[in-house]
C-alpha cells in the first residue's frame, strides 16, 4: 500500500501503553510523522493532522478529559476529512449507543461517529492464555482495504482482548428514539445530529476457537468500518497494536505480531485517503459523502418489518441460551443467533444505502 507523507496524532493522557505502542509501529514506517497530542492539546492542534488514532484506556476519562469542546473538535476533523481509528476505548468512545451506559448519551459523553451500539459479555470465558487471546475472523473487505494476507488458517487472527467493545447494529427502538431526537435538534441548533450516519461494516468477527465464549461475542463485530461525513472511521474492539515484550514468552507465539502491526499501519494509511486525496478515487468518496449526507428518509417498511422479526428472532435464541449456560458454537441456537445478527446488519447497510 503506497503512502506519501502523512501526519498522525497519537491521543495520549499518560494512563495506558497504547500510545507508546503506536507510536512504535507508526514510526517504523518512512514518511509517517507520528505526534502524542495531550487531550488539552486536540482543540488548537488537531487541523494540522489528517488521522487522529484513540487507543485503549478509560473511555470515560478520555472524554472527561477532552470536554466538550475536544469531543466537537474530533467530530469537526472527521466530518471534514480526516481519519479516526479507534481501538479497545477509543473504538467505544467513537459509538453512538451505549446501551448499558444511559448516562453516556444523556450527558454527551460520546463521539457519536460510529452508527453501533456497544454490548459487554457478563462473563468473557473461553479466551486461551493469561493474555486473554481472542480469535477474530477478518472479513474480505478488511483483507482488500487493508491488504492484510493471511496464510494457511486464512481469515481468522488472535488478538489481544483486554474488555473492548462488541459492536452490533442498533435496534430498531434505538433507532426510533434517535429520529425523534434529530426531529427535535432540527428545530434548534446545529449539533452532530445533523450528519447521517450509515450503517457501519463489520470488517471482523468475533468467532469461537473454545466453544465456551460468552453468548453475546458470537458474530458480534471486533472491527467496525464507516464514515462520518467526508472522513473515514474504523474501530478496532481488541489490541493489535500489542508489542511482544508485552506478552510472556510461553504465549508470543499464539500472535502474528507482524500481520498484526501491518493491520495497524495500513489502517491509517486506509483512513487518510479522504482528507489527502492520495486515492485515484478520493474525489468521488467525497461527492459519495455529500450525497450520503442528503439522504434522510426512514427505511423503507417493509425492511422495518424484517428487522422487528430478526431482533425477536435474536431475542428468542439469547433467551434459550441464557436459560442453557454456555453451548457449543455448533449448538442450533448459537448457530441461529449467529445467523440472525449478521442478517440484521446485511439488511441494515443494503436498505439504508440504497
Amino acid at each position: 500500500m503506497k503512502c506519501a507523507l502523512l501526519k498522525v496524532a497519537i491521543l495520549g493522557d499518560n494512563t495506558h501503553k497504547g500510545p507508546k505502542s503506536l507510536r512504535t509501529i507508526l514510526q517504523s514506517q518512512p514518511g509517517i510523522d507520528v505526534s502524542v497530542l495531550g487531550p488539552s492539546e486536540i482543540a488548537s492542534s488537531l487541523s494540522a493532522f489528517e488521522v487522529l488514532v484513540v487507543p485503549g484506556g478509560s473511555a470515560s476519562h478520555l472524554s472527561s478529559c477532552l470536554g466538550s469542546e475536544g469531543r466537537l473538535c474530533i467530530r469537526n476533523f472527521v466530518e471534514a476529512g480526516g481519519g479516526y481509528i479507534g481501538i479497545c476505548a477509543g473504538a467505544f468512545l467513537a459509538a453512538k449507543y451505549h446501551v448499558p451506559y444511559p448516562s453516556w448519551k444523556r450527558e454527551g459523553l460520546g463521539l457519536n461517529i460510529l452508527k453501533a451500539a456497544t454490548v459487554h459479555a457478563a462473563n468473557p470465558i473461553g479466551f486461551q492464555g493469561r493474555h486473554r487471546k481472542a480469535a477474530v475472523e477478518l472479513s474480505p473487505a478488511a483483507l482488500k482495504s487493508l491488504e492484510i494476507s493471511p496464510c494457511s488458517t486464512a481469515t481468522v487472527v488472535n488478538i489481544r482482548f483486554q474488555g473492548g467493545p462488541l459492536f452490533c447494529p442498533p435496534s430498531a427502538k434505538l433507532q426510533a428514539e434517535e429520529e425523534h431526537r434529530q426531529r427535535v435538534c432540527a428545530t434548534t441548533t446545529r449539533t452532530e445530529c445533523e450528519v447521517l450516519l450509515p450503517p457501519y461494516e463489520p470488517w471482523g468477527l468475533f468467532v469461537s476457537r473454545t466453544g465456551k465464549e460468552d453468548i453475546n461475542f458470537l458474530g458480534a463485530s471486533a472491527i467496525a468500518s464507516s464514515t462520518y461525513g467526508a472522513g473515514k472511521v474504523l474501530c478496532i474492539s481488541p489490541h493489535p497494536e500489542t508489542l511482544p515484550e508485552d506478552i510472556t514468552s510461553q504465549d508470543r507465539d499464539d500472535f502474528d505480531f507482524e500481520l498484526l502491526h501491518k493491520l495497524v499501519l495500513n489502517a491509517v494509511i486506509y483512513c487518510r485517503s479522504a482528507a489527502s486525496g492520495s486515492t485515484s478515487n478520493g474525489g468521488e468518496e467525497t461527492q459519495q459523502a455529500e450525497n450520503l449526507k442528503q439522504r434522510q428518509q426512514l427505511l423503507p417498511k417493509h425492511l422495518v418489518r424484517k428487522i422487528e422479526k430478526l431482533e425477536a428472532k435474536i431475542q428468542m435464541y439469547e433467551g434459550r441460551l441464557a436459560q442453557g449456560g454456555l453451548r457449543a458454537v455448533d449448538d442450533p441456537d448459537v448457530a441461529g443467533l449467529e445467523s440472525c445478527r449478521l442478517s440484521l446488519a446485511t439488511i441494515r447497510s443494503s436498505g439504508e444505502t440504497k
